[in-house]
């Protein structure tokens, strides 16, 4: 890897980690679905409903479940899928709901498939990080990749078109 954006990575011996964005996570379902009418929802009202969710140890799963545990929040996955396009598609459905970044689903967002509302109190948030290898020698071609995703990213969250950020 010469590059990747993850998220939550701690600097290791192996990577970098220049942390470019904070983002909340997002109920979504269905755009009739009852608790995503208003733009966000509380943990309270999360806790029980039907969800669909990553397999563990996927890292949004580990992210929701030491959220649910910190917080003392019981998170009902009925539903366990690795394919975003299951977890979006079964939301969609309205069979269940599901817990994702709103930037990832911005497109079914406009065009009608989906609804979300943001958790608070508390938020579920993620730290969007760029990463690079510490094993491979400097290289000014990654150098100046690595310079315009961070002027990107840093745009589209200064204009609000990074949605949840």
């Amino acid at each position: 890897m010469d590059a990747a954006v993850l998220f939550n990575v701690q600097e290791t011996d192996d990577l970098t980690s220049d942390p470019l964005l904070v983002e909340r996570l997002h109920l979504i379902g269905a755009p009739d679905a009852p608790l995503i009418q208003a733009a966000t929802v509380t943990s309270k009202e999360v806790s029980n409903v039907p969800l669909v969710g990553t397999y563990p140890p996927h890292g949004l799963r580990l992210l929701l479940e030491r959220w649910s545990s910190e917080f003392d929040i019981s998170l009902n996955f009925e539903f366990e899928a690795d394919a975003p396009s299951v977890l979006v598609r079964l939301a969609a459905s309205g069979a269940c709901y599901s817990i994702v970044a709103k930037a990832a689903i911005a497109h079914e967002i406009s065009s009608g498939q989906l609804a979300t509302a943001e958790i608070c109190t508390p938020p579920i948030e993620r730290t969007g990080c760029l990463c690079t290898s510490k094993r491979i020698p400097p290289d000014r071609a990654r150098d100046a990749v690595v310079s315009l995703v961070k002027a990107v990213a840093s745009d589209l969250v200064k204009s609000g078109e990074w949605p949840g950020a």
